[in-house]
């Protein structure tokens, strides 16, 4: 495979993770009843589960950042611009994983609010 293919390749995954819906496991997402009822602290609760698993996300790939950094092997193995775009897609990963918590954490907040307001 050469070098331009395992790029193309690469962008695809990235445009396939930055597409994918927040929560897309299923698990920690808010449920569409849980809006419909105005379910406040499910939805509260919905969105600091979804945060917290995306801060997870972005730990794990600070963790492969810091092992392309220290490998001397890796380094060895994928001489030029290879580690340089393993390491760009990491750090992609982690902002985005890391933007996307906060805004998880910012409608946590407002859920909360509502709900204790009455709403």
């Amino acid at each position: 495979m050469n070098k331009l293919t395992r790029m193309g390749a690469s962008a695809a995954v990235l445009g396939l993770l930055l597409l994918t819906p927040l929560g897309a496991s299923g698990a920690d997402a808010p449920t569409a009843a849980e809006v419909t009822a105005g379910d406040n602290a499910a939805l509260a609760a919905g969105y600091e589960a979804e945060a917290k698993s995306l801060r997870a996300k972005a730990e794990s790939h600070r963790e492969m950042l810091a092992a392309y950094d220290k490998s001397p092997a890796y380094k060895r193995q994928h001489p030029g611009g290879g580690l340089a775009v393993m390491k760009q897609h990491c750090q992609k990963l982690i902002d985005s994983y890391t933007s996307a918590a906060a805004e998880a954490e910012a409608l946590a907040k407002e859920h909360q609010g509502m709900e204790g307001a009455g709403h």
